[in-house]
């Protein structure tokens, strides 16, 4: 297995959308942030990365209050599963989706809001999962976190199920007995067949990065 590394930026509230208003009902909003994936615009398509191998909750920001307008998001996990949701408007402050996304392909408001908004990237997030050689003798993986981001938790996750297949269950999940809810950077390891590793993130700030990597010996 070659070393996997996946980083967490700080969150941003206008990586996906710069500030802008809506004039119309169920108007699309450009996603024009700092994400946006301009490779993408020579095939005509309009979206925006959150970064290799995670995915993260979305945010939506305003400093007046677009309460009355619901903002859909949609794009794909990940693992590539397209998704939709919906969250209700902001009033002053910021509102943010359940759901993670890896990439947003778009965004639209359904009632007209005349305030400015913007749209942007949550403090929590999930690695891809990491497939590791189970038939390695000895079996090694060094697990690493990285953290300059205050408040940030991190755990590191594994399975022995197939992740690729759909009946995999989320009870077949484990935490890792000391890499769990860290908040300083900390490093550990696997000596015993873990199929596949990941993980996650929450409560990160807005300066500072996270940083997850994995390596098999062998």
């Amino acid at each position: 297995m070659r070393p996997a590394q996946f980083t967490f930026t700080a969150p941003s509230v206008n990586a996906i959308c710069a500030t802008q208003t809506t004039t119309a009902t169920s108007q699309a909003v450009a996603i024009n942030g700092s994400l946006r994936d301009y490779s993408a615009l020579d095939y005509q398509v309009q979206r925006a990365v959150v970064g290799a191998g995670i995915q993260r909750t979305i945010t939506i920001t305003s400093t007046g209050n677009i309460s009355t307008s619901t903002i859909s998001i949609s794009g794909v996990t990940v693992n590539g599963v397209s998704l939709t949701t919906t969250v209700t408007g902001p009033n002053n402050t910021t509102a943010s989706t359940t759901t993670e996304f890896a990439v947003v392909t778009a965004v639209s408001v359904g009632t007209i809001a005349t305030t400015a908004f913007t749209i942007g990237t949550g403090s929590i997030g999930t690695t891809n999962w990491v497939q590791t050689d189970t038939f390695k003798t000895p079996f090694a993986v060094t697990v690493a976190c990285n953290i300059t981001a205050t408040t940030t938790i991190a755990s590191v996750q594994d399975t022995p199920g197939d992740v690729n297949d759909s009946a995999f269950a989320t009870t077949m999940i484990f935490t890792h007995p000391t890499m769990s809810a860290i908040s300083v950077s900390a490093e550990s390891n696997y000596a015993y067949p873990a199929r596949f590793i990941r993980s996650i993130v929450s409560g990160m700030t807005t300066s500072g990065n996270y940083v997850f990597t994995s390596a098999q010996a062998g």
